[in-house]
């Protein structure tokens, strides 16, 4: 579930991939503490660059909304 959530957050799809990059990661880490298993860093390298391409995926539609009603406003 690591390695999923790692391959996600690297290969989103305009946030949801990100998003499901955060919760198979989070659930991974908790599956991780309860039973002693590896892959904690991969687990958390996928909530982190999901979080990362999460936020970059809303930043580039906000700039893309603005974009766009500046072009109809002649601006």
């Amino acid at each position: 579930m690591a390695i999923a959530s790692l391959i996600c957050g690297i290969v989103c799809f305009w946030g949801l991939g990100s998003i499901a990059a955060v919760i198979l990661g989070s659930v991974a880490l908790r599956q991780i503490r309860e039973r002693g298993e590896g892959g904690r860093g991969l687990a958390i390298g996928g909530i982190v660059v999901g979080a990362i391409t999460l936020v970059a995926a809303i930043v580039v539609t906000i700039l893309l909304i603005v974009a766009s009603g500046h072009h109809n406003n002649g601006g």
